[in-house]
């Protein structure tokens, strides 16, 4: 099998070998900076939107970016009003199509704003989200009526 993947790569691992060099003594991790930016790691929790998943979860992603110091990305579809501002330093936003509640009060309320370029445009209001997921709440983040069919 390693034969195959050497004669034919088809992913990042197969073409970098990591190996510990013998004669360097182990890195003490207390002395190793992870950060990026202000953020203490370089982990983030990647885009999914409010309309994907229930707001108990979409809000409990915020806080514990929050908590821990990381980013939390939230996907196209819009923001929870309440939540525009209150986690601008852990908080990115997505623009894909330049639709599902987008605006400028949206963007500002967040320290990145990931752009999704080539995606395409998606039918209905709620992208590929079911209509009977979009609840008054999702529809007012979204800036789409109610259960709009997909």
């Amino acid at each position: 099998m390693r034969e195959l993947e050497a004669e034919s790569p088809i992913s990042m691992r197969h073409i970098m070998g990591l190996r510990k060099e013998p004669d360097r003594d182990p890195v003490d991790p207390s002395q190793v900076d992870a950060s990026v930016g202000h953020h203490d790691y370089p982990v983030v929790i990647s885009s999914m939107s409010f309309g994907s998943q229930s707001e108990p979860a979409f809000r409990a992603y915020a806080e514990a970016a929050k908590a821990i110091n990381i980013l939390c990305i939230n996907g196209e579809g819009g923001e929870i009003q309440d939540m525009y501002g209150k986690f601008r330093k852990w908080r990115g936003q997505q623009v894909a199509s330049g639709r599902f509640g987008v605006s400028a009060e949206m963007l500002n309320s967040s320290y990145v704003a990931e752009i999704k370029i080539g995606q395409g445009a998606k039918p209905g209001e709620g992208g590929h989200l079911p209509g009977k997921k979009v609840s008054e709440k999702v529809a007012s983040a979204r800036n789409a009526n109610t259960g709009d069919p997909t």
